[in-house]
């Protein structure tokens, strides 16, 4: 049998192919590159906030299931990043069929879910609290980050390509609605930094400190 490596060499002088190229070649640093390790690295968050997720309340959304449900649905989404259009396979139906509209909708009805049962949020919130919570913002900001990355590479697209990279930032952008309202509902109590009392502590400190 042929021997199966799990290296290739072929990415040894900083750079890749896209899937369905054969010629041109794109460095490392390319915004499609930096997207496609954001969205692994958010998939790995994913599976730590998993492990540490408390068991959903009854008729809640169960947290657990829908970070597990995510990591699979990334693989769809590097799918999305890295297949030229035009491809065929298993691997570009993938890249065409992973992020509709119902999806994101699914998506947005647990966010709306989670977020009914917690009390309204007036002020920032600080990312402390028991490991699940911190585990769920963690995967919050680098979420995030590969939202950035996605759009970013959108730009470079053509009209022809862009609509199936937009859709993966959609639903990463909702993602980390998701991932906020369930990161308060992890937390024991919301921490939160109110802006306009700080503001006014300080201007308080400031003051003591003219009289003096």
């Amino acid at each position: 049998p042929r021997e199966s490596r799990v290296y290739t060499r072929s990415g040894d002088r900083g750079s890749a192919r896209l899937v369905g190229e054969h010629e041109a070649v794109l460095p490392k640093f390319s915004a499609v590159f930096e997207a496609v390790g954001d969205v692994d690295e958010l998939g790995v968050k994913l599976g730590v906030a998993a492990f540490h997720a408390p068991a959903a309340a009854p008729g809640a959304p169960d947290v657990k299931a829908r970070l597990l449900r995510t990591q699979a649905l990334l693989l769809d989404a590097g799918a999305a990043l890295t297949v030229l259009e035009g491809q065929k396979g298993t691997y570009a139906s993938a890249a065409r069929d992973a992020f509709d509209d119902d999806e994101i909708a699914d998506l947005e009805r647990e966010v709306d879910a989670l977020d009914a049962a917690l009390p309204p949020l007036r002020n920032f919130v600080v990312a402390t609290g028991p490991l699940a919570c911190l585990a769920l913002h963690d995967a919050r900001v680098v979420c995030r980050r590969a939202e950035r990355h996605v759009w970013k590479r959108v730009a470079e697209l053509d009209a022809g390509e862009r609509s199936r990279v937009e859709s993966v930032a959609r639903f990463l952008n909702r993602l980390s609605d998701f991932l906020f309202v369930a990161a308060r509902g992890a937390a024991a109590q919301d921490v939160v930094y109110d802006v306009s009392a700080n503001v006014r502590r300080k201007r308080r400190e400031k003051g003591r400190g003219d009289d003096e």
